[in-house]
This record gives structure tokens, sequence and C-alpha cells, in this order.
């Protein structure tokens, strides 16, 4: 806490834990059953700038599964701001990489 409080990353994006289609799993090389679906992504914010869209899946990041939403919060930890992180992605077209560089979180 050298900063006075808890740093936290922040690609602002809104989430749901949901279930990870086998397929899904397969393509994305991950071991879960669940992943992170977003349900809204705000503008001009680290996701939106990466090229996330509502409705992607969020599989894994840097290569670690992503097992639901607290997950996501735990994973993106101070650590990771204004680091590149790679987010496994699916949609509707497949599976991709997609790197996004947090930003702390805004009071």
């Amino acid at each position: 806490i050298r900063f006075g409080r808890v740093r936290r990353a922040f690609i602002g994006v809104s989430a749901d834990t949901t279930n990870l289609p086998r397929r899904a799993a397969l393509l994305s090389q991950v071991s879960s059953s669940t992943a992170v679906r977003l349900r809204s992504v705000e503008k001009n914010s680290p996701a939106a700038r990466a090229g996330l869209k509502e409705g992607d899946i969020i599989a894994a990041i840097d290569g670690r599964p992503v097992t639901g939403v607290d997950d996501l919060v735990r994973m993106l930890d101070a650590e990771r701001i204004g680091r590149e992180t790679l987010c496994t992605v699916v949609r509707r077209t497949g599976v991709s990489q997609v790197a996004v560089t947090p930003v702390a979180r805004p009071n």
C-alpha cells in the first residue's frame, strides 16, 4: 500500500461469469468450463481501444484461465497497470489474442 490505498488495474468492462462451450475451450486451449462474458465496454477505455466488444468472452489472461469475474478482478492487480496484457478472446468468428494495456482504476 505504497500509495496509501490498494491500486487495481482498470480495463473498462462490466462482465458476468458464463459457461465456456467445450469447443471454445479446446480452441482457446483453456482447461476451464467457465469464463467471463463482457456485458459492456466503456467508450475510450483500454478495452475499447484494444477492440474488445460487448459479448466477447475472455477465456484467459496471459495464458492463465479466467474462470469468472472474481478471477478477472484478482488478475487485474497493480502489477498490470501500464503493462500490456494478452487476453484470449472467444467470439463467434473464432478465438483471438487481444493486447490490452490496463490503467490505474479511476477514483
